[in-house]
């Protein structure tokens, strides 16, 4: 018994040194298995870079078929040169300009062609990558390896910074700027971006192509020396603040094809003397050309419905404005300080606004919005049937002694005469409902409520009434002392705002 128990043990020992042997072998097996795998992958990984990597062959072959392309374009364009030199011995290379839409030598603007034309066998895709401008050969590259070649070959790799179409704000921008601060943008500009040019020195003259569709606030304000900007048409609109204070700018020729500008887009170009607006612009917006003090001309489009706060404030020689019969809005101080605006007309097919007198009257008779520089004299009468003055109504009346109001109106503040120096005397000739004056003070509310009093008085006495004192009520250059009763329970704002010499 003890014998076979033995031999039980040791066939269990046998089998058991079996299966361990045939589990290293199996392990052995798929170490093995594993070690082929990686090998087969390394040497896969080896074959493919040869073939794929940066060095390897297909890489190689596309380096090689770009070397052979832009060499026949630069042939092409040489060929090109030698034929139009031929045809014209005046032909100069150097004024050659081509894109994808364009082509133009010496001093026409346009010939018809474009970079296809001078490079035949350029294909669309590099059309739209490749431009010739002033003889030179420029690739926006879209890769490294077209960077690469482009500057081997001796090609221009354009310097602009260009994101999706948005040429960006940056130094690199004025690379393509000719020793005469002349800066043509590319065609591949679809958009020129918040402040991509702002406060640069050097630059004279932008000539800004249809093909970018937008100009955004700030692209060029701030350039002090810029003279000159062609805006080519295809351009659509033109942001805030975006030509503000170039200063030497003198003439803005805009096309057609623009339809909104910006507030203040203009504001402050002190040497500006003539503006050509687009005639589909439908609105001009606060302060665009405010400041401009030198600008003589600018036509108004028929498709205009509005002109806003302050649009030609400060405009000192603007001398000629015709306002369209498509306006329907006109704010009293669009302009503001145009001390020379003598001939203001409206179309009389206008259905809102007329002008009688130098006076521009809403048609329903119900305000008067501003009194042009042609009815400054001493004494100005406003009509019967008006009921408001608007806030700088009066501002242009420099010489103004004596103001007669009508009985109808019913609306009427300081501010209004914010501006006006030597008035004198108000009158209502047929009385009024809602206003009565006494040497100088207007009054309303029963005489509870000072309105306003006239500038030329040196003292200022209100009579014991008076509650209320209302905005700008008080703001005489002559004042030099103020009376105040005790039923005064209100002083509003702006009271005292240009009574330099008040003392007491």
């Amino acid at each position: 018994m003890k014998r076979k128990q033995n031999t039980k043990v040791g066939n269990v020992n046998k089998r058991d040194e079996t299966r361990k042997i045939k589990t290293k072998e199996r392990g052995i097996t798929l170490i093995a298995l594993i070690v082929t795998i990686i090998v087969l992958i390394i040497l896969a990984v080896v074959s493919i870079n040869a073939i794929f990597g940066a060095d390897g062959l297909v890489a190689q072959a596309r380096k090689t078929d770009l070397i052979v392309k832009f060499t026949v374009y630069i042939e092409e364009k040489k060929n090109y040169d030698s034929e139009k030199k031929y045809e014209d011995s005046d032909y100069n290379e150097e004024s050659l300009n081509a894109g994808r839409t364009t082509l133009a030598y010496n001093t026409q603007e346009d010939t018809g062609g474009n970079i296809q034309t001078v490079i035949p066998s350029m294909d669309d895709e590099y059309a739209g990558m490749f431009e010739i401008i002033k003889g030179e050969f420029y690739l926006y590259a879209a890769s490294e390896l077209e960077r690469e070649v482009a500057t081997e070959l001796g090609i221009q790799v354009s310097p602009y910074l260009i994101e999706d179409g948005v040429l960006l704000s940056a130094n690199a921008n004025l690379g393509l700027q000719t020793e005469n601060g002349v800066v043509t943008l590319p065609e591949r500009v679809t958009e020129i971006g918040q402040g991509a040019f702002s406060g640069v020195t050097g630059l004279k003259e932008v000539i800004i192509p249809g093909t970018v569709k937008v100009i955004d606030r700030d692209a060029f304000s701030y350039n002090t020396e810029i003279e000159k900007i062609t805006i080519e048409d295809g351009v659509l609109s033109i942001g805030e603040n975006a030509f503000r204070h170039c200063a030497s700018l003198k003439e803005v020729v805009m096309p057609d094809s623009v339809i909104s500008i910006g507030s203040e887009a203009f504001r402050s170009c002190t040497n500006l003397t003539t503006v050509q607006l687009s005639n589909n612009l439908t609105g001009l917006t606060s302060w665009q050309f405010s400041g401009c003090s030198n600008l003589t001309t600018i036509n108004i489009p028929t498709n205009l419905t509005n002109i806003g706060d302050n649009a030609f404030s400060s405009c000192y020689k603007l001398d000629n404005i015709t306002i369209p019969a498509s306006c329907t809005s006109i704010t009293a101080s669009a302009f503001l300080s145009c001390n020379n605006l003598y001939n203001l007309t409206i179309d009389k097919a206008n259905q809102y606004y007329e002008v009688e007198d130098g006076i521009i009257y809403r048609k329903d008779n119900s305000t008067l919005i501003m009194l042009a520089p042609m009815a400054e004299a001493k004494t100005v009468t406003i009509r019967e049937g008006i009921k408001s003055l608007g806030s700088s109504a009066l501002a242009m009346c420099k010489s103004m002694t004596t103001l007669n109001l009508p009985s109808s109106l019913s609306s009427i503040t300081g501010e209004t005469f914010e501006t006006v120096q030597l008035l004198e005397t108000i009158n209502f000739p047929n009385g009024n409902n809602t206003y009565t004056v006494e040497d100088g003070y207007l009054y309303s509310n029963g005489g509870k409520t000072l309105v306003y009093v006239v500038p030329t008085k040196t003292t200022i006495n209100i009579k014991e009434t008076v509650e209320t004192i209302g905005n700008n009520a008080i703001n005489g250059p002559k004042v030099i002392e103020v009376i105040i009763p005790d039923n005064v329970t209100t002083i509003n704002g702006s009271i005292f705002k240009n009574t330099t010499k008040l003392k007491k």
